[in-house]
C-alpha cells in the first residue's frame, strides 16, 4: 500500500473519530445542563427543523454549562475533538492535493 493511502486513511480515521467524539461530548453536555432545567424548558438533543437564529443554544450552552460546572471539562474536550476533525480532515485533503502522479500516467 502506498503511503500516501496509509497517510489519507490516518488522518481520515482521525477525522471521524474525533467527529465522534465531539458529537458524545456535546450529548453530554447537554444533559448535564438539561439537570438543572424544568421539564418544560429541556434543551433537545436533536433540533429538527432547525431552529431560528434566535435560539442559539448550541452556542451558548457552553456558557451555561461553565455557569453551572464551574471546574469542569466537558467544553474544553469538545473543543479539543473539533481540533482533531479539523487537523484530520485537513490532512487528507493535503495528502490527496499533493499526490504523486500515478505511474505511466500524465
Amino acid at each position: 500500500m502506498s503511503p500516501y493511502v496509509v497517510g489519507i486513511l490516518v488522518f481520515f480515521a482521525l477525522g471521524v473519530s474525533g467527529a465522534y467524539t465531539g458529537t458524545l461530548l456535546m450529548f453530554a453536555l447537554i444533559g448535564k445542563v438539561n439537570r438543572y432545567r424544568a421539564d418544560d424548558n429541556q434543551i433537545p438533543y436533536f433540533s429538527f427543523p432547525p431552529r431560528p437564529l434566535k435560539n442559539l443554544e448550541n452556542i451558548w450552552i457552553f456558557g451555561e454549562y461553565r455557569r453551572l460546572y464551574p471546574r469542569g471539562r466537558l467544553h474544553i474536550y469538545f473543543f479539543l475533538a473539533c481540533a482533531l476533525v479539523l487537523i484530520g480532515f485537513v490532512g487528507v485533503m493535503s495528502f490527496l492535493f499533493h499526490m504523486p502522479p500515478a505511474p505511466g500516467g500524465r
